[in-house]
């Protein structure tokens, strides 16, 4: 895990060196163990580099990092779990030889030998920037679900990159104007954040996951995906925990410390199983407990699951939780609004967590690609859409007529649509949220046809359980599976390694037939493959329980209310006065705070968004 930022300017611009350096700083989080800039020799491409070392600590890895012949200068954030199996072949069927032990010489070697193939190569977690000298380029590229961020800017005739928002600034003037189109996607029930590739601000866009781009004189020359995602047959002669499990033992490092995070839930149990075969001993979980443990059904499942799998575990109380300053902190990390419960629980975790230890693994992304959500709805609306094919349009219109447009736009979009059809109509049913400037469906519009577009260059299946679970995984949830992961991950400096968000974990997971995920007993708590694998080792009525996730979240709210409502309605006074939403509906929402208290949070980080970011801007 590391920081990287640098920049690609016209041949006539004079670069600022001590930018760099002030944007390294601004990154000290992810990297403090080295940090070093280097720069070409006219000076008009610059690379800069944060160090949290994972993989061979030894200095001889410490980046930018240089092949032999000085023709390649690489600056690398994240892990390639398979770096041990590609540098036996690079070694062998390549003859090339190595002066580290690391996964940044392998990842700078394979690019030399294969180019941009390389990156379909990669099982890991990746965002990179390699500066070729001979043809004076660079590539970037971002890894397959966008794991490792990687924003940008074309100001100014030049190019700009960081893996944060904040750092960005720091390289150039980039204005810090608002695209309220985007803002609008942040407002709606759906989000806790902005997902790639959208960007809050204008002139900062986000590469998207499974893409590269190459840069040349300040100018994107080419940008692309690289892979799609492709269901493959499935070899039967390994079962699905057999597959996970040695996958798992891949992404186990091997020079640092780790523990888990168990929440009593199936995912988290099932990482917690899979690496307590490969520790050789008890492996340190960490689990959130509300203030009274009888009451919170969570905190039985894990203590139950720590003790049945001889586990040692840690546990962190609700209450004593710092919630206003975890928000501020992670916004002004991310560079952009963002709430969400579970990033404060995970960043106070994650604070215990670097005291003995500097990987972290999670359970992120078993709900989106073993289907752990209420699948009945899902179903539903795949038969309806097979439906659709045999019924006349004409038909489908009539039906919007009688229900004068009310479910019209369900009705008439198809698959790849029906997403922001959805959006749209939550938008206009709470559009009395919505003032101003900032009332535009159109601009919201335009937003969500971005996504639409990025979601149809990556997948082309048709089932929609398939395409709902997937735009979950990649845009809807991200707030949970990405975010979550990276900026509160880093903000601590601690790499979270997530099992549920590989390539080819996903691609086997989607290749599956629909009834090794479903079981039709328990259709609404999916994940089948999971339950099934972890029954060897704990009691099917458990396993199969519904996890009620009473406790932790209702006492943690009414925490908040007891010890923060002040604080928070003084900060969203201020909101008021920017004319975002109604006043009447500020005042509603202070009526129920327990209800409401999600959308309360979300304005409460905007409002943080806007004192940090706009405000300053206003001041200076």
């Amino acid at each position: 895990m590391c920081g990287i930022a640098g920049y690609s300017l016209q041949a006539d611009v004079l670069p600022n060196k001590k930018r760099l350096e002030n944007a390294l700083q601004i990154m000290k989080h992810r990297g403090p163990d080295s940090s070093k800039c280097w720069y070409s020799d006219e000076a008009e491409v610059g690379l800069g580099h944060v160090r949290l070392s994972i993989v061979d600590p030894n200095a001889r890895s410490n980046q930018p990092f240089f092949s032999e012949d000085k023709r390649y200068t690489l600056i690398f954030n994240g892990e390639i779990y398979n770096y041990l199996e590609l540098r036996e072949e690079l070694e062998k069927k390549y003859q090339l030889h190595f002066s580290t032990s690391s996964d940044t010489e392998v990842l700078l070697k394979s690019y030399m030998v294969f180019g941009k193939k390389c990156l379909s190569r990669f099982q890991g977690m990746f965002a990179f920037a390699l500066y070729d000298a001979r043809e004076g380029e660079l590539f970037l590229a971002r890894d397959f679900v966008g794991q490792k961020p990687l924003v940008y800017s074309l100001y100014g005739g030049n190019f700009y990159f960081a893996s944060e928002i904040p750092a960005l600034f720091a390289l150039a003037d980039i204005p810090k104007s608002i695209d309220k189109g985007v803002l609008q996607f942040y407002l709606l029930d759906q989000f806790f954040h902005i997902p790639s590739p959208l960007c809050i601000f204008e002139n900062i866009s986000k590469l998207a996951p499974a893409s590269f781009m190459r840069v040349k004189n300040g100018k994107i020359v080419e940008k692309k995906r690289y892979a799609l995602l492709e269901k493959k047959k499935v070899k039967k002669k390994v079962s699905e925990d057999a597959f996970l499990y040695k996958k798992l033992e891949d992404l186990k490092p091997k020079d640092v410390p780790y523990a888990s995070f168990l929440s009593g839930g199936v995912d988290s149990s099932f990482i917690c199983n899979g690496l307590r075969f490969h520790h050789g001993g008890p492996i340190d979980v960490y689990t959130l407990c509300a203030a009274s443990e009888s009451r919170d059904s969570d905190f039985q499942r894990s203590k139950f699951v720590s003790s049945r799998l001889s586990l040692n575990q840690h546990v962190v109380k609700v209450q004593d939780l710092p919630v206003l300053s975890s928000v501020r902190e992670t916004v002004e990390v991310l560079g952009e609004p963002y709430f969400h419960i579970t990033s404060v629980f995970a960043d106070s975790l994650l604070a215990q967590v670097k005291k003995k230890h500097r990987v972290i693994f999670t359970g992120a992304g078993g709900d989106e690609i073993y289907y752990g959500y209420d699948n009945l709805l899902f179903l539903l609306a795949d038969c309806f859409f097979t439906f659709k094919k045999i019924v006349p349009r004409f038909l489908l219109k009539s039906l919007d007529t009688l229900t004068k447009g009310k479910y019209g736009e369900f009705l008439l979009s198809e698959r790849k649509t029906f997403k922001k059809s959805y959006y749209l109509h939550t938008f206009r049913k709470n559009k009395n949220r919505f003032l101003g400037s900032f009332q535009d469906e159109k601009t919201l519009s335009k937003s969500l046809d971005v996504l639409v577009d990025d979601f149809a260059s990556l997948v082309k299946w048709k089932s929609y359980i398939d395409l709902s679970y997937l735009f979950g995984l990649f845009y809807e949830n991200s707030h949970s599976l990405i975010i979550q992961s990276d900026a509160v991950g880093m903000k601590n400096s601690i790499e979270v390694r997530a099992l549920f968000l590989e390539r080819d974990v996903i691609e086997r997971a989607y290749s599956l037939p629909l009834h090794s995920k479903l079981s039709f007993s328990h259709l609404r708590e999916g994940k089948k493959i999971l339950r099934d694998s972890l029954c060897k080792y704990l009691p099917r009525s458990f396993v199969y329980a519904k996890k009620i996730g009473f406790g932790v979240h209702s006492q943690y709210i009414s925490s908040v209310e007891k010890r923060y409502l002040p604080e928070i309605q003084v900060a969203l006074k201020r909101f008021e006065k920017r004319e975002v939403l109604e006043t009447p509906c500020l005042k509603h929402l202070f009526s129920d705070f327990r209800k409401h208290f999600s959308l309360i949070m979300k304005l409460y980080a905007l409002e943080i968004w806007f004192e940090t970011f706009i405000d300053e801007k206003k001041e200076n």
